[in-house]
């Protein structure tokens, strides 16, 4: 007998796809109800899984995946694993390598028409020369002079979440990062805007330094309203995770690089397992390229799924994070303009990523996309204009 699964966000709207696919006859041979990450966003849906047996199987296409027998993992399997996932950083470390040589034969790319920006906006030479070259590769030599062109194909670069909301965040939030790096301002000014959007929060600093520490969350927490719980050990952190409800779990860290339980194997192992988790890594805007490549070892290693910029109000390098774009497909989670905790908080997009870099980016975009619109368009997007301006100016204040 064939059997397949049919998932869906609720169980009637199971039952209807098993309805629509297999026919009212279908066999319904178990339900599964779990919790899993939204993919690129930053929320935690219920899932409903149907394993279904149709009595006839002729239907073509099916959309649904074929149901196996469950494969048991062994200690066997797991090294075969870790085996491939080494196999495919060194090819990436080959494929940056060539990517490396690629930019040095091409040398100065002149005709790339925001070369200047990037590079006095912070960007490294080697990233710049690296999209310069495939810039020339994939734009049309009629349309390489073009500013709007440029910042179209840099958006390849430019990953964000795919939620522009608040109220779309739930679940559980690690926030790893260098000392100084602003992990903490980050989890209090996110704490910030989610209890205005009507959520529970509550705020785990785990492995805190000192007393300062301790203090300053809890501060932030009595003015929020949110709650302030210290782990002082894995064996903690488990327990608040186990006991977090509905809940969104905010999880400062220290420092990845002085505290050796953040990288420890046993604590990695601890990260995996909670598979439902959303792993943060904070990026500082004014660190130099040496300390970038390890918090990438470290983002790598902790198998986190997203990128938080930080300090952009007191960095002249507003453009060093595609340095970190180019080296590895990050998603970019929230930027963090100011330590001011009133302003400056928003999650990211790409056209506000292209804003960090200058708002020369995206006023050239909406100028490009103002061509293409009708009359009566131009009139809607007339009276957004002021809209527009209002967000520039934002930008260029915490910026």
């Amino acid at each position: 007998m064939n059997r397949y699964k049919v998932e869906a966000r609720s169980l009637e709207a199971a039952m209807q796809k098993v309805k629509e696919e297999f026919g009212p006859d279908a066999l319904v041979l178990d339900v599964r109800e779990y919790r899993r990450k939204e993919p690129d966003g930053l929320g935690v849906s219920t899932v409903f899984e149907l394993t279904v047996a149709p009595q006839s199987d002729t239907r073509a296409g099916a959309k649904v995946e074929r149901q196996g027998e469950e494969v048991k993992f062994t200690n066997d399997s797991l090294e075969k694993l870790r085996t491939s996932v080494e196999k495919i950083e060194r090819m990436i470390q080959r494929i940056n390598a060539a990517s490396d040589k690629m930019a040095t034969s091409l040398a100065d790319s002149s005709s790339y028409p925001i070369k200047r920006m990037l590079l006095s906006a912070g960007a490294s030479k080697r990233t710049v020369d690296i999209i310069a070259s495939s810039f020339e590769e994939n734009v049309p030599p009629a349309n390489r002079s073009s500013i709007d062109s440029a910042a179209n194909h840099l958006t390849t670069y430019i990953h964000a979440v795919k939620t522009n909301r608040w109220e779309d965040i739930s679940g559980v939030h690690f926030f790893f990062g260098s000392g100084g790096s602003g992990k903490t301002s980050v989890v209090i000014k996110l704490a910030g805007r989610l209890v205005k959007a009507g959520k529970n929060i509550t705020i785990v600093g785990f492995l805190p330094r000192h007393g300062g520490d301790i203090k300053r969350l809890e501060i932030a927490g009595d003015a929020l309203g949110v709650e302030v719980i210290v782990a002082f050990a894995l064996d903690e952190l488990r327990k608040c995770l186990e006991l977090k409800g509905d809940r969104i779990l905010l999880v400062d860290t220290p420092c990845c690089f002085s505290e050796k339980t953040i990288t420890s194997e046993h604590f990695r192992r601890y990260l995996i397992s909670q598979d439902t988790s959303h792993k943060h890594l904070v990026f500082d805007l004014n660190a130099d390229i040496r300390r970038l490549e390890r918090e990438l070892e470290v983002f790598r290693y902790l198998g986190c799924d997203y990128a938080v910029l930080t300090k952009l109000d007191i960095s002249f390098k507003s453009a060093s994070f595609l340095d970190l774009a180019v080296r590895y497909p990050v998603i970019f989670s929230f930027v963090n303009f100011t330590q001011d905790y009133s302003k400056g908080f928003e999650l990211a997009s790409t056209s506000l990523l292209l804003r960090v870099i200058s708002p020369e980016l995206s006023i050239s975009k909406e100028q490009k996309l103002k061509k293409s619109l009708n009359t009566e368009t131009q009139t809607a997007e007339k009276k957004k204009g002021g809209e527009v301006s209002e967000a520039k100016e934002a930008v260029l204040e915490y910026a």
